[in-house]
């Protein structure tokens, strides 16, 4: 009985190094790669071979940074691209119930409020040109897929880590 406890308790310290220190790190950062390569492919789908937003600067690009044991951080580049992610799940300008405000002439500049008798008048010339309305466009629900593929694919790459690691158990 012992020695099947003894050699049991051996099994158990294997297994322990095999969930635990460089082979966890080495599978976290193997998931990693995989969520930047599943966040590229949805970009691609909806955007283009690029993955890209014609005509924006920058790029569409993610990191992820290993925290601790079992613990990775994914998320976008930076706050740019925090944004372009934004708008290709979104959409732009949603949310907005329009212009609040006066309105803005962009040929003039000018500003014009309605007035009480419901005339309109010109207010005031605004130093700075208003920006150019660029109108909606629907979101494509690109981040929300790529979360979606990332999960399935780490609840397969995390069961296919656990079962090499048992293997020798059975």
């Amino acid at each position: 009985m012992a020695d099947s406890l003894s050699s049991f308790n051996k099994k158990i310290a294997v297994l322990e190094s095999s969930l635990s220190g460089p082979k966890l790190k080495r599978h976290m950062i193997d998931i990693g790669k995989m969520s930047k390569r599943v966040a590229f492919n949805a970009a691609q789908k909806d955007l283009g071979p690029d993955g890209e937003f014609s005509g924006w600067k920058g790029d569409l690009g993610t990191s992820f940074d290993h925290l601790s044991d079992g613990v990775i951080s994914f998320k976008p580049k930076s706050k740019k691209s925090a944004g372009k992610w934004t708008t290709a799940n979104d959409g732009r300008n949603r949310g907005m119930g329009g212009f609040a405000g006066p309105g803005v002439n962009r040929r003039t500049g000018l500003t014009s409020d309605s007035v009480r008798s419901g005339e309109r008048k010109v207010q005031r010339q605004r130093k700075v040109k208003a920006k150019r309305w660029n109108g909606y466009t629907d979101g494509k629900g690109t981040a929300d897929r790529a979360q979606q593929l990332i999960d399935k694919n780490v609840e397969k790459m995390n069961r296919d880590f656990v079962r090499a690691a048992t293997k020798h158990l059975m």
